[in-house]
């Protein structure tokens, strides 16, 4: 039988050692089995630092071939080796993030809401409201009704009173939109009663033309 080299002797050590479930995962550890290595081997005549580098580097061929994992009768895991962790493992391990028992509490969120003041009124005199509908009245009355009665004192000044709530609220201190209206009321209502009064004539010219056709038939 040939003889065994110090190589064959460190693997069946560190084989025997890990069915033992050894741990390497302390240098201190690691240390103590190579000087225990050296003792049970004195035909090797090695110094430690001779026997420690061989010795390490044929345990950091177990951990890569094998995946930390070596076959014994049973499948044991080999503690990490925290001088590699610091060197090849450093880059892909990542913190295990802290899970909290405690409950947390939702943090209600700040929508940031336009200020809308519904009571943001104006306060309209019931004179300048009353004058503003007698004028509105006086538009539709051209356009529409020119036989139409002109209203009286007591019914501009009931315009007045029943106006100022409505004016308030949906004018508020704009004065010129009520104005805008007004003008713009000035523009389309004489239009519109000129359409319908051409639409009359016509109706009615329609009318007795058919009639006469009557007659001549």
């Amino acid at each position: 039988m040939g003889e065994i080299s110090q190589a064959d002797l460190i693997r069946e050590d560190i084989e025997t050692k890990i069915s033992e479930n050894y741990d390497f995962s302390k240098t201190s550890f690691k240390q103590q089995a190579v000087n225990a290595f050296i003792k049970k081997n004195p035909e090797l005549n090695t110094d430690f630092d001779k026997a420690k580098k061989s010795y390490y580097k044929i345990l950091k061929e177990f951990e890569k071939q094998k995946g930390l994992q070596v076959a014994s009768n049973k499948k044991r895991l080999l503690k990490p080796n925290p001088e590699m962790l610091n060197n090849d493992m450093e880059t892909t391990i990542n913190p295990v993030p802290q899970i909290s028992n405690q409950p947390q509490l939702l943090q209600p969120q700040i929508v940031e809401q336009q200020q809308i003041n519904p009571k943001n009124k104006g306060n309209h005199d019931e004179k300048a409201v009353s004058a503003a509908l007698t004028a509105f009245y006086l538009v539709l009355r051209t356009g529409f009704a020119p036989e139409a009665e002109l209203l009286s004192d007591d019914e501009k000044t009931s315009l007045g009173k029943l106006g100022k709530p409505i004016f308030d609220r949906f004018f508020g201190e704009n004065e010129e939109l009520i104005v805008c209206f007004l003008g713009i009321g000035g523009v389309f209502v004489p239009k519109l009663a000129k359409g319908r009064k051409i639409k009359k004539e016509k109706t009615s010219k329609e009318k007795q033309k058919e009639k006469f056709d009557g007659f001549d038939s």
